[in-house]
């Protein structure tokens, strides 16, 4: 994972008004998975990203139940710990649970494919033919975020541009 984007991803999403006491609090939890200078992960990251995946759960069911709930910003963080669970999943050699997770991610709206190809803590997935599927998934979310002008994933494009579906790419606002 690359340390820059955790931040920046962290930043845009804690501005958001609507459950920002939430958002902190997940945020944190994503931040103390990293070392900030390397970027790569510290002891207790696995914990850390599992913790922050059931607080982003229960976040989506709380707003669930509140009227014109705005839970499109917790997309982005759901997006970046399942990626990051696969990584941590895919280091320790549990490839089953680490193309669950990154088929989560993908199926989430991950969409960043040159990524996926070029980050070392994949490396022991690449061999799979699963691998390029997915890396195919997500070379389809990218063209329908671009298209859409969208930043934060393929659900975030569903829901606000009437696209059909994620995989033909072919939104339009």
């Amino acid at each position: 994972m690359k340390a820059g984007k955790v931040l920046l991803t962290l930043v845009l999403l804690a501005s958001s008004a609507a459950f920002a006491g939430s958002f902190e609090e997940i945020s944190l939890k994503i931040g103390e998975s990293f070392n900030q200078e390397t970027g790569t992960f510290v002891e207790g990251a696995y914990e850390n990203l599992i913790e922050a995946h059931d607080m982003i759960t229960a976040t989506y069911e709380e707003c669930a139940d509140i009227e014109d709930c705005d839970s499109k910003p917790l997309l982005g963080l759901d997006i970046l710990v399942t990626y990051n669970l696969a990584c941590l999943e895919a280091l320790n050699g549990e490839t089953e649970a680490a193309f669950e997770w990154l088929t989560y991610a993908i199926d989430t709206g991950y969409a960043d494919p040159a990524w996926m190809q070029e980050d070392a803590d994949l490396e022991s997935l690449r061999s799979d033919d699963r691998f390029q599927v997915l890396v195919d998934i997500s070379t389809e979310n990218a063209a329908g975020m671009e298209a859409c002008g969208s930043s934060s994933g393929c659900g975030e494009i569903v829901e606000e541009h009437d696209c059909g579906s994620c995989d033909e790419g072919d939104c339009t606002s």
